[in-house]
């Protein structure tokens, strides 16, 4: 608790320093206070101090502060703060989180995980290798249907806990006798937690903040973003992606039981029974959304209003199989207010000249191509991502920045497009420790893996990500965009 505090008292120090050297910089008298307040809430991401909701909140008094300069009144300031509530694209996480809700409560998330589980593994009986690969292969389809990445790892988290008898998990046997465990377990416990993030920049809707990234990106190429276009730009490396860490995960952590019963799933299934009418209900407003999105370049529905048409498909009354009163407690309203706070600070950093500053600050070291510019920020990126575990809170940092620092080396706008997204790509690369994002500390807390198990597997994957992506953004993704 007292920790926390200091944290507070950090981070309202150094912003102090800011804003008294913030002179400087030649800002305006906004753009100074507008320093300051990106320093204050750098280190409360950093250290976490307050909850991620919370510190939105501070953000909005802050920036109506900001804003609230010379003649301007707080009630412009506040005007300017809550911009971002405006958009609809905090109403659009407020929608996908809804169907992924209704999704989870119908039963239809877990019938395509058994079956696909079914499938993959061919029968009674499995190999441990076919069945990390059964897993891997259930992200593909759920990334469409339950766009939170913390909704999937829950999901996932559900499975290893059936997996913990037939594949001894436990490190200790029925007769209390220490075995060490199964190493596949520790493999399992961190893919459930990292694949959504891999996945999760696959798509518009792969994540919450992957749609906030989509309208960073618009906003700031005049490009608009649409959700056809991103599966073409970004969902072949993730799949390349999720295979090199296939690979990496039976190398480093193979099983040492390597063929046993999957009674459990035949159980489930059992359970579940015949597919009920909701379940088709779902299937058909997915289906019908898939088709409006695949087709947004042509139709120009943007992918926010789809979401809206589906929440309404699914809470009409009689008809929809969701119950608004029950189901919007589980909602991430959290997600909702820190995306449209987002949203305004971005808003105000570029329009007052903060983020071209530090932009202007970075391209001092010379970098004007396209392969220099992704080696930079992704090795940054990969630094920083140890200290901002919310990848919402990176995308707002690092995106923007992306951005301008494309365009002040003079790359034209398909290469700018090109390098945020590769940017948005490891704003989400949370591969190297339990802290970097909330659904890794979620497995982590299990205690089936240590920071050492996640670091042997994050390296090789890091690695990985770096040659896939720097490789896709340089050399094939700039002559996609379009």
């Amino acid at each position: 608790m007292y920790k926390k505090l200091w944290y507070l008292v950090l981070a309202v120090g150094l912003s102090m320093v800011a804003l008294y050297f913030a002179p400087l910089t030649g800002l305006s008298a906004t753009g100074q206070r507008m320093l300051a307040v990106l320093t204050f809430i750098v280190v409360v991401w950093a250290t976490e101090a307050v909850s991620y909701p919370v510190s939105a909140l501070m953000l909005l008094i802050l920036m109506m502060w900001a804003e609230a300069t010379g003649k301007t009144s707080m009630n412009t300031g506040l005007k300017y703060a809550v911009s971002g509530f405006a958009s609809a694209t905090p109403l659009a996480v407020v929608a996908a989180t809804a169907f992924a809700i209704v999704v989870q409560k119908t039963g239809l998330s877990e019938r395509v995980v058994y079956k696909v589980l079914q499938m993959v593994s061919g029968g009674k009986m499995v190999k441990a290798k076919r069945l990390l690969a059964a897993l891997f292969c259930i992200e593909v389809p759920l990334s469409f249907m339950v766009p939170s990445s913390t909704g999937r790892t829950a999901i996932y988290l559900s499975i290893a806990e059936g997996l913990e008898k037939p594949f001894k998990f436990s490190p200790v046997d029925e007769n209390g006798n220490h075995t060490g465990g199964n190493p596949m377990q520790r493999a399992i416990y961190v893919i459930a937690g990292v694949m959504p993030a891999i996945m999760g920049a696959a798509f518009l809707t792969g994540s919450e903040a992957t749609m906030l990234a989509g309208r960073l990106i618009s906003e700031g190429t005049n490009q608009p973003q649409y959700w056809g276009l991103t599966v073409q730009y970004l969902l072949l490396p993730a799949l390349i992606l999720m295979a090199a860490f296939y690979f990496i995960s039976c190398a480093v952590f193979p099983s040492s039981v390597d063929n046993m019963s999957l009674s459990f799933i035949h159980d489930r299934l059992e359970a579940l029974g015949p597919i009920k009418r909701s379940e088709k209900y779902v299937i058909g407003v997915f289906v019908c959304a898939i088709l409006l999105w695949i087709t947004d370049s042509i139709n120009h529905i943007p992918t926010e209003a789809v979401l809206f048409l589906m929440a309404i498909a699914l809470f009409l009354p009689v008809i929809g199989p969701g119950n608004w009163k029950k189901d919007s407690k589980s909602i991430a309203w959290g997600s909702f207010i820190v995306i449209a706070v987002s949203l305004s600070f971005t808003t105000a950093l570029s329009k007052h000249g903060v983020m071209k500053l530090i932009a202007v600050w970075l391209s001092g070291l010379g970098l004007t191509s396209m392969l220099g510019l992704l080696i930079v920020l992704t090795s940054v990126l990969v630094i920083l991502r140890i200290a901002i575990s919310s990848h919402t809170g990176a995308t707002v940092l690092f995106v923007p920045l992306a951005i301008e620092l494309g365009k002040l080396a003079g790359l034209d706008t398909a290469h700018v497009v090109a390098l945020a997204w590769v940017t948005y790509v490891f704003c989400r690369a949370a591969y190297l420790l339990p802290q970097q994002s909330s659904q890794v500390i979620l497995v982590y807390d299990y205690g089936f893996f240590t920071r050492k198990d996640m670091f042997k597997l994050g390296l090789p994957l890091t690695l990985a990500a770096m040659v896939i992506y720097i490789a896709w953004g340089s050399f094939v993704l700039p002559f996609l965009v379009h």
